[in-house]
């Protein structure tokens, strides 16, 4: 999925205690929107108006109980 996004980039640096300099990135978003083309809206739209139908679960007999699945 894509997303657009405004706002500020804002990258610090410092040194920890053992001396290592550390950097961070910070992304401080003002505005965002998720993004999708019209075949992903299509496709959504159309699973989404099916109506669900449930499917029967077939029975086990007693007779396979003995029987191995492979």
């Amino acid at each position: 999925d894509k997303i657009y996004v405004e706002g500020k980039i804002k990258t610090r640096k410092w040194q920890s205690e053992d001396g290592v300099q550390r950097y961070s990135t910070e992304i401080h978003v003002n505005e965002f929107n998720f993004l999708s083309n019209k075949s992903d809206v299509n496709e959504s739209q159309s699973v989404n108006n099916e109506p669900s139908v449930p499917q029967p679960n077939p029975s086990v007999s007693e007779n396979d109980s003995d029987d191995l699945p492979f």
